[in-house]
């Protein structure tokens, strides 16, 4: 050490580095935390320098609407757990794609976008059981 160096440090009155930081509203520092404050947040407490961790409570938010307006918005299905939905809401189903049907119970429908009920099936199934004896052959079918 130079003797400018030990002149200096001889000049600094005793005490001179001890400070305190003021501890008044405002002049707090956020404490550490650890996972047990994970989603608080630090609230102000109602004497000057308290302050704790705690979940803010519906009721302590101000400003907020009475009421919601509803706004348009969307969610994917997967998003929906449960609840009622309109009909019309709901995909129909196709030959490539998963969705609702309508059922039909008539045994002489062309449609594609219908399913046929048990009974409709069950009658084609008896009616096509009543036109074949046993022992009728590919080529009786066929017709030859």
């Amino acid at each position: 050490m130079t003797a400018a160096e030990r002149t200096k440090l001889a000049g600094i009155a005793a005490g001179a580095n001890n400070y305190v930081h003021p501890g008044g509203d405002g002049n707090q520092h956020i404490p550490a935390t650890g996972t047990g404050n994970n989603g608080r947040v630090l609230k102000a407490g109602a004497t000057a320098g308290s302050a704790a961790w705690g979940i803010v409570d519906w009721s302590e938010i101000s400003g907020k609407p009475s009421t919601f307006t509803p706004a348009v918005h969307s969610h994917s299905a997967s998003d929906i757990t449960s609840g009622t939905l309109a009909a019309d809401r709901l995909p129909a189903a196709s030959t490539s794609a998963s969705g609702v049907v309508q059922l039909n119970t008539a045994t002489n429908s062309t449609s594609t976008t219908q399913a046929a009920t048990a009974s409709a099936v069950k009658a084609v199934y008896d009616l096509a059981a009543g036109k074949l004896g046993p022992g009728v052959t590919w080529n009786q079918l066929k017709g030859v």
